[in-house]
């Protein structure tokens, strides 16, 4: 009789501390799932790609070409800032490879949207990391 009470007792108490340890586990995940929240809500240039074409359907092309100009320019400065944390001063040559292989995606997919505006960017004078570097360095 013994030994059941004595089997019952450690049963219990490893159940109780696994519940302990699940339900830490769960509030842990709670915090995960709002991190994940706040990385898949809208950036900046999201919203401003949508205000410009709220703006093209309600005619103010000249508006709209002014939210597309601004998330052009976050666009570009996110990708800057990505390049130079990631690539120092002493690797210039992967710079350039890697803004010449990212550039054109962001002027392709820019210029396709700014069409409806009637409007359009000089893309030629942000086309390298060193245009870019010398506007945003202030090094002229």
């Amino acid at each position: 009789m013994e030994n059941i009470t004595l089997f019952a007792s450690i049963a219990i108490i490893v159940f109780g501390v696994l519940q302990i340890i699940l339900f830490f586990k769960l509030w842990e995940m709670t915090n995960d799932v709002k991190k994940i929240s706040l990385k898949h809500s809208p950036s900046k240039e999201d919203e401003l790609i949508d205000e410009a074409q709220l703006l093209c359907l309600d005619g103010e092309k000249e508006n709209a070409f002014k939210c597309y100009k601004q998330a052009f320019f976050i666009s570009i400065s996110e990708l800057y800032n990505n390049i130079s944390q990631k690539y120092n001063v002493a690797l210039k040559e992967d710079r350039k490879e890697i803004w010449e292989s990212n550039y054109p995606n962001i002027v392709r997919f820019f210029s396709k949207r700014m069409i409806p505006t009637g409007f359009s960017l000089n893309f030629e004078e942000y086309d390298s990391f060193d245009k870019v570097d010398k506007i945003l360095s202030g090094n002229n």
